[in-house]
């Protein structure tokens, strides 16, 4: 049996098109409202700022909303799973999971806790001044959000590849 990929569930991707579309929303609904005082020079200092600052920070949330269910997917082999994320790639065999639980806005979504894994970190996240692939560590791989259409088969491959894990769905 060879790789098998899942990406997010459906209700993840409406989850991350709105958020797309609402930061978009205030990126284009400032500029509009401001952009002919600004031009116009009819402006404050502190206007300039807000106008900046809302551009420099909802805009590039936007798009990384919109670029992450392309991204982030889990591949399963039998060899291990792989969790590809914006940030890193978790490679984990399947002796080294176990399973936990995280805390999301929503509720509690279930979780490969890994003891041992090989994580590898994209170029442009080496260059944050935090420890990425602790952060990685801590969260696991939360394997409830992923499956789209097929979520059921996440589950049946994960206990067929890792029996020792017992998930219920």
């Amino acid at each position: 049996m060879g790789a098998q990929t899942y990406r997010y569930k459906i209700s993840y991707w409406f989850l991350f098109l709105f958020a797309f579309i609402a930061c978009e929303i205030m990126v284009v609904g400032t500029l509009i409202k401001n952009l002919p005082n600004l031009l116009a020079g009819n402006s404050d200092f502190l206007d300039y700022v807000v106008v900046i600052i809302i551009v420099a920070i909802c805009f590039p949330i936007g798009l990384l909303s919109l670029a992450i269910p392309f991204w982030a997917k889990i591949v399963l082999s039998p060899e291990g799973v792989e969790f590809h994320t914006i940030s890193a790639i978790i490679k984990a065999n399947w002796s080294d999971l176990s399973i936990g639980t995280i805390q999301t806005p929503s509720d509690l979504s279930k979780t490969l806790l890994c003891s041992q894994s090989d994580i590898t970190l994209r170029n442009w996240a080496k260059c944050l001044p935090w420890d990425v692939s602790s952060g990685i560590r801590e969260l696991g791989i939360p394997f409830s959000q992923f499956g789209f259409f097929n979520s059921r088969n996440l589950s049946a491959s994960i206990n067929q590849y890792a029996p020792h894990l017992k998930i219920i769905e």
